[in-house]
């Protein structure tokens, strides 16, 4: 399919008229001129966050930035080599956002409207390296739908590539022109901006594919594609007993499977990755629930019982399901 009909696809599949990313009678977002202003002007946020932090993770918090200092300190400029403290302000903004109210139920998505702005802002820092790790943070740690009104501030930067995953889920027409006019785009791209024939070449290797490392790579790509057929074909292999033993540590392919119905359904709290550390004490109730999930949602039906092997092994010691998050700790 070409690219020019792909764009075609794009923009008719775009936001709706209405829509934070699409209406053009409302005004435009803008942009404060650097982390310096945003710092400053809002102190008394930053400091309900910093302590919600601290009180909640208490010897466990990060005690290598001051919040204090922020406010006295140029964050818009980068003279050490190291780049601190703007370096450690991204960092510390990320761990106490997502660990903001709980130490063993860490967030998987940044819900603090100001840290997200503040990433933002630190795109356009002068620093090239402030700027890869905004970018990066905000890969990792934002849901497409907080970034509906940046797109414009995302494309200008030169970050903008570590971002691509990203701008490609919110269905931004602006954010599909710059990822078309790519030289090369994987299947998974062009399946979310509506090639059928990249879609169903994604989604019959991943079925095929009895490699576990490979699977696991392939579960990411079906994430990106984010389609209704890669969810369907997600949940078909939720009981798969692959387990991945390339590398030093192994773990069992259903789980990426499980992280990969969160990126096709970032809304959908049961999917998300905090959901998955309440379940370390309940793995095979956690297990139906996601299941229940996909029976509703695709009809899905299994003809193989749920795996009862070891989820996940650090060098030689193996974790099995229904054993807690702190032996995952004490064992590595």
């Amino acid at each position: 399919m070409s690219h020019a009909l792909l764009l075609t696809l794009a923009l008719a599949a775009a936001l709706p008229p209405g829509s934070p990313a699409q209406d053009a009678s409302r005004a435009p977002r803008t942009w404060p001129p650097g982390l310096n202003r945003l710092v400053r002007e809002h102190r008394v946020e930053l400091e309900a966050l910093d302590s919600d932090y601290r009180r909640t993770l208490g010897a466990h918090a990060d005690r290598s930035i001051s919040l204090d200092s922020l406010f006295i300190l140029d964050l818009d400029k980068v003279e050490n080599p190291d780049r601190s403290p703007v370096v450690r302000l991204i960092v510390y903004l990320q761990h106490a956002s997502l660990n903001r109210y709980s130490i063993k139920l860490p967030r998987r998505f940044i819900e603090d409207r100001l840290v997200i702005d503040m990433l933002l802002t630190a795109l356009q820092h002068d620093d090239k390296g402030v700027r890869s790790l905004a970018a990066q943070t905000l890969a990792a740690s934002v849901r497409p739908s907080q970034i509906l009104d940046a797109v414009p501030l995302i494309l200008s930067s030169d970050a903008r590539y570590r971002l691509t995953d990203l701008l490609l889920r919110t269905d931004d027409a602006r954010a599909a022109s710059f990822i078309l006019g790519e030289t090369y785009l994987p299947d998974e791209y062009l399946a979310h901006l509506g090639d059928c024939e990249a879609e169903a070449r994604l989604v019959d290797e991943f079925v095929r594919c009895t490699d576990p490392h490979r699977k696991r790579e392939l579960v990411r790509g079906l994430g990106i594609a984010g389609t209704e057929l890669c969810g369907r074909a997600l949940c078909q292999e939720l009981r798969t007993p692959l387990f991945d033993d390339s590398g030093f540590d192994g773990y069992a392919v259903r789980y990426d499977v499980m992280a990969g119905l969160g990126r096709v359904f970032p809304e959908e709290y049961l999917l998300t990755e905090e959901a998955i550390h309440v379940a370390n004490e309940g793995l095979d109730r956690y297990f139906e629930d996601v299941e229940s999930f996909c029976q509703t949602r695709f009809g899905t039906t299994w003809t193989t019982p749920r795996p009862t092997g070891p989820r996940v092994r650090f060098g030689l010691c193996a974790l099995s399901a229904g054993q807690g998050s702190s032996q995952v700790r004490s064992d590595r």
